[in-house]
Parts: structure tokens; C-alpha cells; sequence
């Protein structure tokens, strides 16, 4: 069953606001994150020769690099 527009909830604009505030922030904060990590990513590809980089998500990334150091 549909609703019509007229007869759904609205956000109050001091919500929506406050909302859209954390998003940029959260955002921000993630670009940051990897702004900073895209250095070293490179710089493992360039040294260690891992390129592309054969594994997903942090914690196998960080293990992928360790034992290419390891073994270095």
C-alpha cells in the first residue's frame, strides 16, 4: 500500500540540518583518513613491488605488507 505524499512525516529542518552537518564531517574525516594512507599504499607498490595489491580490507592488506617486508 502507497502512502500519499501529503500524509508522510517531515523531518523538522533543525533535524535535517544537524543531519546533513555530521555527514559532511564523517565524510570529511574518511577523505582524511585516506588522503593520508595513499602515500604509503604507493610507496609499497614502488619498493616492494605489490602492485596491484592481491588482498581486501585493512587487516589482510597490513598482512600482505608485513610478511612482503618480512621476506624483504
Amino acid at each position: 500500500m502507497l502512502l500519499a505524499l501529503s500524509s508522510a512525516p517531515s523531518t523538522p529542518p533543525e533535524r535535517a540540518e544537524l543531519w546533513l552537518f555530521y555527514e559532511f564531517e564523517l565524510r570529511q574525516a574518511i577523505s582524511f583518513c585516506r588522503m593520508k594512507s595513499e602515500p604509503v599504499n604507493g610507496q609499497l607498490k614502488d619498493v616492494f613491488g605489490i602492485d596491484p595489491l592481491p588482498v581486501r580490507g585493512l587487516a589482510k592488506a597490513a598482512s600482505v605488507a608485513l610478511l612482503t617486508v618480512l621476506q624483504w
